[in-house]
């Protein structure tokens, strides 16, 4: 049995917002690096509004502050709240994602999209857990990193997580040395604006 490519593609979008995300303890940003994007505002959708199949909607509103977005990701798998900061570093532009959930035991970290284009669909890259992985295993001196054990597979060291613990100064080093690899962010994906009703 064939599976099309839209449904194809909503489980790869489903696997990748309720799943593993490369995990940063320290944002990827610096004051000085913030800008506010008015083009992000509203709502947005990896389906056109006529599919009848699932899709994942993000929500981009205003929040507490200059340069702060609060961001919901929401698909029938799940839903996720962020504080979202947008920025530039040199010619690219990028949106930091720091988790609003504030629970007695879990920590919450930033991740990292890249932002390709804003109009008149929304692009953007996830910064590839499983290239930081692979090339922190090459070269774990490069940045300060922990890995940390699947509660799942507590003894297989294949599923373990890397969690990048550096500074912002090093993780922007980090970002400028790799931007151009092959792989370090994920295919694009473009989400579409979904009009009021």
């Amino acid at each position: 049995m064939k599976m099309n490519i839209r449904a194809l593609a909503a489980l790869c979008l489903t696997s990748l917002w309720c799943g593993c995300w490369q995990k940063s303890i320290y944002p990827f940003y610096r004051e000085m690096d913030l800008a506010f994007e008015p083009a992000l505002l509203g709502t947005w959708s990896d389906q056109d509004q006529t599919s009848k199949e699932g899709s994942t909607t993000w929500t981009f509103s205003r929040g507490e502050g200059d340069s702060l977005y609060r961001v919901a990701v929401h698909d029938s798998d799940c839903d996720l709240d962020f504080d979202g900061r947008f920025f530039k570093l040199d010619n690219s532009r990028y949106l930091d994602l720091h988790s609003r959930k504030r629970s007695i035991s879990e920590m919450p970290t930033h991740n990292l999209l890249r932002v390709r284009k804003t109009d008149p669909a929304l692009e953007l890259q996830v910064l590839s857990p499983g290239w930081v992985k692979e090339r922190l295993q090459a070269h774990p001196k490069e940045i300060a990193h922990i890995n940390v054990i699947d509660p799942d597979h507590p003894n297989d060291s294949e599923k373990m997580e890397t969690v990048l613990t550096a500074n912002t100064d090093l993780l922007q080093k980090f970002l400028r040395d790799h931007l151009e690899a092959p792989g370090f962010f994920e295919d694009s994906f473009e989400l579409k604006r979904k009009q009021d009703k």
